[in-house]
Protein backbone atom coordinates (compact mmCIF):
# COMPACT_ATOMS: atom_id res chain seq x y z
CA UNK A 1 0.00 0.00 0.00
CA UNK A 2 0.97 3.39 -1.08
CA UNK A 3 1.15 5.67 1.64
CA UNK A 4 1.28 9.54 1.59
CA UNK A 5 1.79 12.14 4.40
CA UNK A 6 -0.03 15.45 4.17
CA UNK A 7 0.24 18.45 6.64
CA UNK A 8 -0.10 22.07 6.89
CA UNK A 9 0.35 24.56 9.79
CA UNK A 10 -2.69 25.26 11.66
CA UNK A 11 -5.67 27.71 9.68
CA UNK A 12 -3.67 25.98 6.34
CA UNK A 13 -6.78 24.00 5.04
CA UNK A 14 -5.28 20.53 5.60
CA UNK A 15 -8.17 19.16 6.62
CA UNK A 16 -9.98 20.64 3.47
CA UNK A 17 -7.79 19.30 1.22
CA UNK A 18 -8.14 15.94 3.06
CA UNK A 19 -11.91 16.08 2.22
CA UNK A 20 -11.24 16.86 -1.77
CA UNK A 21 -8.68 14.01 -1.93
CA UNK A 22 -11.68 11.76 0.15
CA UNK A 23 -14.00 12.74 -2.79
CA UNK A 24 -11.91 11.46 -5.40
CA UNK A 25 -11.70 8.23 -2.91
CA UNK A 26 -8.93 7.79 -1.60
CA UNK A 27 -9.12 6.84 2.70
CA UNK A 28 -7.77 9.64 4.92
CA UNK A 29 -6.38 8.69 8.60
CA UNK A 30 -6.81 12.09 10.08
CA UNK A 31 -4.08 11.84 13.50
CA UNK A 32 -5.62 14.68 15.15
CA UNK A 33 -8.77 13.38 15.80
CA UNK A 34 -7.95 9.61 15.93
CA UNK A 35 -5.19 11.15 19.07
CA UNK A 36 -8.27 12.73 20.95
CA UNK A 37 -10.09 9.47 20.51
CA UNK A 38 -7.23 7.35 22.37
CA UNK A 39 -6.72 9.69 24.81
CA UNK A 40 -10.29 9.54 25.83
CA UNK A 41 -10.52 5.63 25.27
CA UNK A 42 -6.74 3.87 26.04
CA UNK A 43 -6.87 3.56 29.84
CA UNK A 44 -2.87 3.99 29.30
CA UNK A 45 -2.70 7.01 27.76
CA UNK A 46 -4.98 8.26 30.25
CA UNK A 47 -2.95 7.68 32.93
CA UNK A 48 0.33 8.91 31.93
CA UNK A 49 -1.52 11.96 30.63
CA UNK A 50 -2.98 12.21 33.63
CA UNK A 51 0.27 11.82 35.99
CA UNK A 52 1.93 14.45 33.58
CA UNK A 53 -0.94 17.12 33.41
CA UNK A 54 -2.54 16.62 36.83
CA UNK A 55 -6.40 15.78 37.57
CA UNK A 56 -7.72 18.92 35.45
CA UNK A 57 -6.43 16.95 32.37
CA UNK A 58 -10.19 14.70 32.37
CA UNK A 59 -13.43 15.75 33.76
CA UNK A 60 -15.99 13.05 34.28
CA UNK A 61 -13.28 10.75 32.04
CA UNK A 62 -13.41 13.37 29.26
CA UNK A 63 -10.33 14.93 28.07
CA UNK A 64 -10.16 18.08 28.67
CA UNK A 65 -8.87 20.11 25.42
CA UNK A 66 -8.97 23.22 26.08
CA UNK A 67 -6.93 22.86 29.81
CA UNK A 68 -4.41 20.65 28.00
CA UNK A 69 -3.94 23.01 24.68
CA UNK A 70 -3.75 26.14 27.28
CA UNK A 71 -0.77 24.48 29.48
CA UNK A 72 0.93 22.84 26.05
CA UNK A 73 1.36 26.53 23.97
CA UNK A 74 2.70 28.12 27.07
CA UNK A 75 5.24 25.21 28.15
CA UNK A 76 6.97 24.02 24.85
CA UNK A 77 8.46 21.43 27.30
CA UNK A 78 4.86 20.00 28.38
CA UNK A 79 3.96 19.94 24.96
CA UNK A 80 6.79 17.52 23.88
CA UNK A 81 6.53 15.07 26.73
CA UNK A 82 2.38 14.94 25.40
CA UNK A 83 3.48 14.28 22.23
CA UNK A 84 6.28 11.32 23.56
CA UNK A 85 3.24 9.87 25.08
CA UNK A 86 0.81 9.84 22.35
CA UNK A 87 2.33 9.80 19.23
CA UNK A 88 3.80 5.93 19.14
CA UNK A 89 -0.29 5.05 20.40
CA UNK A 90 -1.70 6.89 17.14
CA UNK A 91 1.04 5.20 14.94
CA UNK A 92 -0.10 1.96 16.36
CA UNK A 93 -3.38 2.92 15.13
CA UNK A 94 -2.78 4.25 12.09
CA UNK A 95 -0.58 0.52 11.01
CA UNK A 96 -3.61 -1.27 12.05
CA UNK A 97 -5.94 1.04 9.86
CA UNK A 98 -3.48 0.39 6.87
CA UNK A 99 -4.19 -3.02 7.08
CA UNK A 100 -8.05 -2.53 6.51
CA UNK A 101 -7.51 -0.38 3.73
CA UNK A 102 -8.00 -0.94 -0.38
CA UNK A 103 -7.44 1.39 -3.18
CA UNK A 104 -4.68 3.19 -5.40
CA UNK A 105 -2.72 4.87 -2.25
CA UNK A 106 -4.19 6.10 1.56
CA UNK A 107 -3.20 9.58 2.96
CA UNK A 108 -1.91 10.09 6.95
CA UNK A 109 -3.12 13.85 7.72
CA UNK A 110 -0.83 14.54 10.28
CA UNK A 111 0.34 18.51 11.80
CA UNK A 112 3.75 17.18 12.99
CA UNK A 113 4.83 15.53 9.91
CA UNK A 114 7.63 17.83 9.15
CA UNK A 115 8.80 18.68 12.93
CA UNK A 116 9.12 15.16 14.10
CA UNK A 117 10.59 13.89 10.44
CA UNK A 118 7.96 11.19 10.39
CA UNK A 119 7.46 12.55 6.84
CA UNK A 120 10.18 10.31 5.56
CA UNK A 121 7.96 7.05 7.16
CA UNK A 122 5.79 7.86 3.78
CA UNK A 123 6.13 7.33 0.09
CA UNK A 124 5.62 11.03 -0.93
CA UNK A 125 4.84 14.03 1.16
CA UNK A 126 2.11 16.90 0.63
CA UNK A 127 2.50 20.41 2.53
CA UNK A 128 -0.86 22.23 2.31
CA UNK A 129 0.43 26.34 1.94
CA UNK A 130 -1.52 29.39 3.52
CA UNK A 131 -0.16 32.56 3.62
CA UNK A 132 0.15 33.45 7.38
CA UNK A 133 -2.05 36.52 7.55
CA UNK A 134 -5.02 34.56 6.00
CA UNK A 135 -4.30 31.82 8.70
CA UNK A 136 -4.62 33.85 11.53
CA UNK A 137 -7.66 35.42 10.45
CA UNK A 138 -8.76 32.09 9.70
CA UNK A 139 -8.02 30.65 12.93
CA UNK A 140 -9.37 34.01 14.79
CA UNK A 141 -13.17 33.35 13.06
CA UNK A 142 -12.70 29.49 13.95
CA UNK A 143 -11.47 29.55 17.14
CA UNK A 144 -12.90 32.85 18.83
CA UNK A 145 -8.99 33.52 19.54
CA UNK A 146 -7.06 36.79 20.03
CA UNK A 147 -4.01 37.34 17.22
CA UNK A 148 -1.32 37.00 20.26
CA UNK A 149 -3.15 33.50 20.50
CA UNK A 150 -3.39 32.68 17.21
CA UNK A 151 0.95 33.47 16.17
CA UNK A 152 1.41 31.60 20.12
CA UNK A 153 -0.13 28.10 18.27
CA UNK A 154 1.79 29.39 15.23
CA UNK A 155 4.89 29.87 16.30
CA UNK A 156 5.04 26.60 18.56
CA UNK A 157 4.92 24.63 15.05
CA UNK A 158 7.65 24.06 12.28
CA UNK A 159 8.61 26.87 10.18
CA UNK A 160 7.17 26.85 6.84
CA UNK A 161 9.78 27.42 4.59
CA UNK A 162 11.21 24.00 6.05
CA UNK A 163 7.89 22.02 5.38
CA UNK A 164 7.86 23.29 2.12
CA UNK A 165 11.27 22.25 1.16
CA UNK A 166 10.75 18.38 2.81
CA UNK A 167 7.72 17.92 0.96
CA UNK A 168 7.28 16.09 -2.43
CA UNK A 169 4.32 18.16 -3.02
CA UNK A 170 2.99 21.61 -2.35
CA UNK A 171 -0.59 23.01 -2.22
CA UNK A 172 -1.07 26.38 -2.08
CA UNK A 173 -4.24 28.00 -0.45
CA UNK A 174 -4.54 31.35 -1.15
CA UNK A 175 -7.04 33.79 -2.36
CA UNK A 176 -6.42 33.16 -5.86
CA UNK A 177 -5.08 29.96 -6.56
CA UNK A 178 -8.04 26.89 -6.85
CA UNK A 179 -7.00 23.54 -4.86
CA UNK A 180 -9.08 21.02 -6.68
CA UNK A 181 -7.22 21.42 -9.84
CA UNK A 182 -3.82 21.09 -7.68
CA UNK A 183 -4.93 18.18 -5.97
CA UNK A 184 -5.94 16.27 -8.81
CA UNK A 185 -2.97 16.99 -10.27
CA UNK A 186 -0.92 15.64 -7.21
CA UNK A 187 -3.61 12.34 -7.41
CA UNK A 188 -2.60 11.98 -10.82
CA UNK A 189 0.74 12.01 -10.12
CA UNK A 190 0.88 9.52 -7.06
CA UNK A 191 -1.13 7.07 -9.49
CA UNK A 192 1.28 6.94 -12.00
CA UNK A 193 4.26 6.82 -9.29
CA UNK A 194 2.26 3.74 -8.06
CA UNK A 195 2.20 1.95 -11.74
CA UNK A 196 5.09 3.38 -13.31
Amino acid sequence: MIEVGLSGGIGSGKTYASRIFQNLGIAVYEADSRAKILMNTNQQLIDEITQLMGKQAYADGVLQTKYIAQQIFSTPQLKTQVEHIVHPAVYHDYDMWVANQSGPFVIHENALMFADESYKKFHASIFVYSPQELRILRIMSRDSITKEQVMQRIHTQTDTTTCVQKATYIIINDTSTLMIPQIQHIYSRIKTQIHG
